[in-house]
């Protein structure tokens, strides 16, 4: 059953701008984990509520109630706005929001969005035009998820996304970082494919970095993108010189038999239509019914 917000909280004491938002907010409803670890509130409003607002009323049920409590509180904002709103006046409003909740998201996001421009082709089409490169395409479907629930789930509109590319702006790092990137990228593969077909092996590969000595430009080079080879022994890299680096123990599979793939995990499980708004990682339980196979480039 719904409630007006300080019926629902009515010893929540917000003032200002904060007080006059909730004011006009309703509660559609609460709930919580088996293990109250994590509060859902969510609400509707017909009014913008920018998300810097959102976690500071976050903050203060927080404070004034579970001070104590180990417990997160999360506010699941749901808009009905008016027919004065379009899309794209919306992300002239909004966008700062948007930014706000990709950078508590994850800082990769939104930086790619910072840096992207955007077109409404119409009023149900928007382009994003995003800097290429390897993360950009590998980060593609999860920007364009986040934008789709805040646009479609969080205020209503039916938008559809159109993804491309630009030139991506040149820095004086930016050749080094796409090599690191490849490099990662050709490591974790590796690594994923050396367990799945040497289980018997107790320890991963190290990875050293070759030395070739080509004169002081080459090895410059050779210093700032190391190529690596592979010996069969427990995981070290070397630290350019230096006498530290780090080690990893060798991967451990799971103790529980139904485990076939990755690591078990203890996290409650939530059914799929329990999932509203930005809710952050879940854990859901399934079946896989149709597996699909093609070869990607590495």
């Amino acid at each position: 059953m719904e409630k007006k917000f300080f019926e629902t909280f009515p010893n929540l004491k917000l003032e200002g701008v904060l007080h006059d938002l909730c004011e006009q907010t309703v509660v559609e409803k609460i709930t919580a984990t088996r293990r109250k670890d994590l509060l859902r509130i969510y609400i509707r409003s017909a009014r913008l509520i920018e998300k810097e607002h959102v976690y500071r009323v976050e903050h203060e049920i927080k404070k004034q109630f579970f001070s104590q409590d180990n417990i997160t509180i999360k506010i699941y904002e749901r808009f009905v706005l008016s027919g004065q709103y379009t899309p794209e006046k919306l992300m002239d409003l909004y966008k700062e929001s948007i930014l706000l909740e990709l950078k508590a998201c994850e800082h990769m996001l939104y930086t790619m969005f910072c840096q992207a421009d955007m077109n409404f082709l119409d009023e149900g089409t928007m382009e994003l035009i995003l800097e290429d490169g390897v993360i950009a395409k590998s980060k593609e479907d999860a920007l364009v998820g986040i934008l789709d629930k805040v646009l479609n789930e969080r205020c209503g509109f039916r938008v559809k996304f159109l993804v491309s590319y630009k030139e991506a702006k040149t820095g004086k790092y930016k050749e080094d970082d796409e090599i690191r990137i490849q490099k990662i990228v050709e490591h974790i593969t590796s690594r994923i494919g050396a367990a799945d077909a040497g289980a018997e092996h107790e320890s991963e590969p190290v990875l050293t970095p070759k030395v070739n000595n080509k004169g002081a430009a080459a090895e410059k080079k050779e210093t700032s993108s190391p190529s690596f080879s592979v010996e069969k022994k427990g995981f070290q890299r070397a630290d350019s010189g230096k006498d530290r680096g780090f080690q990893r123990r060798a991967l451990k599979r799971s103790d529980n038999p139904n485990v076939i793939f990755g690591r078990d995990f203890e996290d409650e499980t939530i059914n799929i239509e329990e999932i509203w708004g930005e809710m952050g990682e879940v854990a859901i339980r399934g079946k896989v019914r149709v597996l699909d196979k093609r070869e990607i480039r590495n």
